[in-house]
């Protein structure tokens, strides 16, 4: 016997997005949330104490997304006088943005798919 399913509010249809270079991941919700720390503070490991996440862990995603591409999206500063720091490029702004305006159109159709539901 099929047990049926209370039509509810709460149900709603859900995604993420993220971008992929030969099917590694070069950018999804944590990558793009670190690249705004990093512009934010200007630094790397502050960028991760405040997500939460390892100075390891970080580097190696912001390691990988310079790696991904011909393109540079977090420049590294070390050492000197002046200490270490990292700036995000304007690609990095770029895809941001893009990361940004493409969830809100996924949202906004999933939201609408979530009306057509009927089971």
């Amino acid at each position: 016997m099929v047990k049926k399913i209370k039509k509810t509010s709460g149900i709603a249809l859900s995604g993420r997005i993220s971008i992929k270079v030969d099917a590694k991941t070069l950018l999804g919700k944590g990558r793009i949330e670190l690249l705004e720390r990093i512009k934010e503070t200007g630094s790397v490991r502050k960028a991760a104490m405040q997500m939460g996440m390892s100075y390891r862990k970080a580097w190696f995603a912001i390691d990988t997304i310079n790696k991904l591409t011909a393109n540079t999206y977090v420049v590294l500063h070390r050492g000197g006088k002046a200490g270490s720091n990292a700036t995000i490029t304007d690609i990095a702004e770029k895809a941001i943005v893009f990361y940004k305006a493409a969830t809100e159109k996924l949202e906004l159709f999933l939201k609408e798919q979530t009306k057509e539901i009927k089971f």
